[in-house]
């Protein structure tokens, strides 16, 4: 189990596509990213260990925790490589907030692996291949680039703009990239051709979204809309060519939405959701707390008592 003085009481929990709940046994913690391993066996998550973010991975099958990073710098946001092996995140163990990447099953040493002098880099997707790795890059406004993983790990900004463009994820097949932009003056999901983003741009949400997800068979995309998870049906033959959003869960999603975080994914089957949510306990007293109405008896006596009158 994994002990921690954190200051939110947040619990990982798997949530099917009727709604029903199933919380993984850890112990309550800041958690946040998780995002489920390739072959579906384990979930690699961020938590707060003494006061400090590291990336932790919980094995479905063992049930057990173990700490893959032991850094005292903030480590965040992993993101498992195609082929399972290896982990990559960003931290600040340098000064600036950088990716690296280590083995995960915990053996080696953290190794870094991108950094760029002007800008903050987080780790947001593979392609298939694992010959690309996309990033969302801080400069001011938030964008996204891409890094090569062959010879000089040559980079490339794909999305650059006075506005923000975050949280892109690959199409399994690797042919397309969804992300969220606010562009319009609110967050929205935009689907664009993947690698060469400038062959066009499709709206995929109608009224506001965030934190896309595709569906591991890339024939669904899903994403949040305030406590909704919406479910957009594709199809990419002959061309690209998206349904109506539709609501598939209400009041599964509720945490404050930040850009470069993430509070859910998609299981490897893609037939249920695994959520950070407040424990029960954290729940229950909140919803207690909020219901509890204190009647006071003669108070106007009580106060004339307290504060006579001449």
């Amino acid at each position: 189990m994994l002990e921690t003085g954190a200051s939110m009481s947040l619990i990982p929990v798997w949530v099917d596509r009727s709604g029903k709940e199933e919380p993984i046994e850890v112990s309550p913690n800041e958690y946040n990213n998780p995002i489920v391993s390739p072959n579906g066996t384990q979930v690699a998550m961020t938590a707060v260990t003494d006061g400090n973010y590291d990336i932790w991975v919980w094995d479905l099958v063992r049930e057990t925790m173990s700490r893959l990073t032991l850094d005292g710098a903030t480590d965040a946001g992993p993101v498992w490589t195609p082929d399972g092996k290896r982990i990559a995140f960003t931290s600040n163990r340098d000064g600036s907030f950088d990716v690296y990447w280590v083995a995960s099953d915990g053996t080696g040493d953290v190794e870094p692996l991108f950094r760029m002098p002007d800008r903050y880099v987080y780790p947001a997707s593979w392609s298939a291949d694992g010959d690309t790795l996309v990033l969302m890059e801080q400069s001011g406004s938030l964008g996204i680039g891409a890094v090569s993983m062959g010879g000089d790990r040559e980079h490339q900004i794909l999305l650059q703009e006075d506005y923000n463009e975050t949280q892109p994820e690959i199409s399994p097949d690797g042919r397309w990239m969804v992300y969220q932009s606010d562009e319009s003056g609110q967050y929205e999901i935009y689907i664009r051709p993947f690698p060469d983003v400038s062959k066009g741009k499709t709206l995929v949400s109608t009224a506001g979204g965030t934190e896309p997800k595709w569906s591991p068979d890339g024939r669904e995309l899903f994403y949040r809309n305030g406590d909704a998870v919406m479910v957009v049906s594709v199809r990419t033959e002959p061309t690209l060519s998206l349904e109506t959003p539709e609501v598939l869960l209400r009041g599964a999603l509720y945490l404050t939405f930040l850009d470069t975080t993430s509070y859910w994914n998609v299981s490897a089957d893609g037939k249920r959701f695994l959520i950070i949510k407040e424990s029960r306990e954290r729940a229950s007293s909140a919803r207690e707390l909020m219901q509890r109405i204190n009647i006071v008896l003669n108070w106007f006596e009580e106060l004339k008592q307290k504060v006579p009158v001449d």
